[in-house]
């Protein structure tokens, strides 16, 4: 009897079963989770970022093109580390001055990854880069634009906790009935230190350099109520706020940017802030573009031999050399053998004379030439107050 009841029981298991993994097999798929969703994006702005905005109105209403700024490297040099997050402060202040130069209004050059740059240039001198599907890319010679100033530094000081201070209080039930009050306020103070420099990219002249030091400061607060009558109940409520040390770092470069904007164009550095208009400086003027110099055309040197070569050989060394030398073509291997030959039949005054002569390059169309320099330079007619009178 028992047998027969526990055989029709297992029969009745194994039916059940069977019911139920066809269902399975039949079911449609669950349903996809949404994420949850927070803020939306928006602009990553910081205190200067309008007085930033207001250097690059002012520049933009000037009769010459504001400077080619390249951003060199800002390390992060304090070497602080988290042992669950890794470096405690960002990696990336370099791409924030990047932003901070181009709001101001400088015209940024890549300089701080120039790897897809290179390996284009790399394909290009073999052929092998194409712009249409008829036009192969040749490398051509300035092709790429100079820096007229660049901006590099780094993170240089963190001292953590330079100032804590807590205090709690406590309420008996002697005082409040049955109820017992506490009360927990907590806060603390670390600073940071960031350290750059503006250089002129021909001359590496440091034009200016800041050193700034922002304080970041955390707060905890926490309060509870405790229940000593039957039954005992606890209630805890607290919050915790601690300021954005990376947007503490983001507000030092975009100061240390807008300073330099306002050393370069010689402004008042409180007007944009204050009054959200640039005003130049007591006394300071902004003159117009100065008129394009035509390029004097220096003759080449006559080749020297016995006769000319004590008068000849002076001039040529007194001639100049160019910025930018032509592209020498290739010459054979006997060419090369004569003129090795013909070097050694010649005087060291005659070679000196060689070496310095040289053709004068065409002129690169588009190109700006300045009537405060000297030299063959690329830059604007007229550049910011800071630097003109500079030459190349």
């Amino acid at each position: 009897m028992i047998r027969t009841l526990l055989l029709s029981a297992s029969r009745a298991l194994a039916a059940t079963l069977a019911l139920a993994l066809a269902a399975c097999a039949h079911a449609p798929p669950p349903a996809i989770t949404s994420p949850l969703q927070g803020s939306p994006s928006e602009p990553v702005t910081s205190t200067y970022s309008e007085a930033l905005t207001c250097i690059a109105a002012y520049a933009a209403a000037q009769s010459y093109p504001a400077p080619r700024v390249a951003i060199g490297h800002i390390s992060d040099m304090t070497g602080a580390q988290d042992s669950f997050l890794g470096r405690r402060f960002t990696q990336g202040a370099t791409l924030m001055a990047m932003t901070a130069a181009s709001r101001a209004g400088f015209r940024l050059v890549e300089r701080f990854d120039m790897g897809v740059v290179q390996v284009d240039l790399d394909y290009a001198r073999r052929g092998m880069v194409q712009d249409a599907p008829s036009v192969v890319r040749a490398p051509v010679a300035g092709q790429i634009q100079g820096a007229d100033l660049y901006i590099v530094g780094g993170i240089t000081e963190f001292n953590p906790n330079i100032r804590s201070s807590g205090g709690s209080a406590f309420v008996g039930p002697k005082l409040a009935g049955d109820l017992a009050m506490s009360v927990r306020r907590n806060s603390a103070v670390f600073d940071l230190a960031l350290d750059l420099r503006l250089v002129d990219a021909r001359s590496t002249d440091v034009l200016a350099v800041r050193s700034l030091r922002k304080q970041v400061r955390a707060v905890e607060l926490e309060g509870g109520l405790l229940g000593l009558s039957s039954p005992v109940s606890d209630v805890t409520a607290g919050s915790r706020a601690l300021e954005p040390a990376q947007t503490a770092i983001r507000e030092m470069v975009d100061r240390a940017v807008y300073e330099f904007a306002t050393t370069l164009y010689a402004l008042d550095p409180r007007s944009c802030l204050e009054t959200g208009t640039a005003r130049p400086l007591d006394g300071a003027t902004t003159p117009g573009p100065a008129p394009l110099q035509p390029r004097p055309v220096i003759p080449a040197p006559p080749s020297p031999s016995s006769s000319s070569i004590g008068s000849n050989a002076g001039a040529a060394l007194e001639t100049p050399a160019p910025p930018s030398l032509p592209i020498v073509p290739q010459s054979s291997a006997s060419d090369r053998g004569a003129a090795a030959n013909s070097n050694r039949r010649e005087s060291r005054p005659a070679r000196a004379a060689k070496r310095h002569a040289h053709v004068t390059p065409q002129r690169i169309p588009g190109e700006h030439r300045s009537a405060v320099t000297t030299e063959d330079v690329r830059c604007p007619p007229t550049l910011p107050p800071k630097l003109r009178g500079r030459t190349a």
